[in-house]
């Protein structure tokens, strides 16, 4: 008669296998511990593109009321020439004189307009998408600091506006006052249009426009003042 057999016990790993296993793995780790903040660069790619050009656009205007220390100084005359050099084909096709000013006119223009598309584009990949874009929401959405916001570019603007010796100032049929109601038109148009595209997200992503722009200022003036050269 065939003895019965002892059921097999279950195996237990060595505690050296065992800890290999279960052990997390330390890229594991990494990306879960990024996600974040790949998902918010990821959402906020458009609008981080946006917002560094238009703070370099400001801080170029800003460059010609103030001195900058060399190493901003010398990334923002790249910038302008970069900026020039991007405006310069369709000017010439339309006929229109390439001046620094409508150069930095449309470069903000196009950046805030950018601005507002890559807010919308953050709300919809966080699953809160914007309302759609009406006509008749004009002003709904900003704020009195947005407004301060805008006001303080476009004075940064004007006091970066022509040459201190005057010698190339933006003209417009002859008419420097015309020139300037251009150059403010094209700055108002940008904002309003990231308005229009952006709503609120739009406005909150300007003040950290401001406080970039505010921030790289101060670094720069101390730079200045307590430089080899201060």
């Amino acid at each position: 008669m065939r003895e019965p057999t002892n059921p097999r016990r279950p195996t237990v790993a060595s505690p050296r296998w065992r800890g290999t296993r279960n052990r997390p793995s330390p890229h594991a780790s990494l990306r879960r511990s990024s996600s974040p903040i790949l998902a918010w660069l990821k959402r906020e790619s458009v609008a981080v593109l946006a917002l560094s050009g238009a703070a370099l656009t400001v801080l170029a205007e800003l460059a010609k009321a103030m001195p900058f220390a060399p190493p901003f100084s010398l990334v923002l005359m790249r910038w302008r020439e970069f900026t020039n050099d991007l405006w310069r084909p369709p000017l010439d096709l339309a006929g229109i004189d390439v001046h620094q000013d409508i150069v930095a006119a449309l470069s903000v223009s196009a950046f805030m307009v950018l601005l507002g598309i890559g807010a919308r584009l953050s709300a919809r990949l966080s699953g809160q998408p914007l309302a759609p874009m009406s006509l008749g929401r004009f002003f709904d959405d900003q704020t009195w600091p947005s407004l301060i916001v805008f006001a303080a570019l476009c004075l940064v603007f004007l006091l970066g506006h022509g040459d201190a010796d005057r010698s190339d100032v933006l003209t417009f049929m002859g008419s420097e006052e015309a020139g300037k109601y251009g150059f403010a038109v094209l700055v108002t148009a940008g904002y309003f249009a990231g308005d229009f595209i952006g709503h609120r997200q739009f406005h909150l992503r300007l003040y950290r426009l401001a406080w970039i722009v505010a921030a790289i200022s101060a670094a720069n003036l101390a730079m200045i003042h307590f430089g080899p050269a201060g």
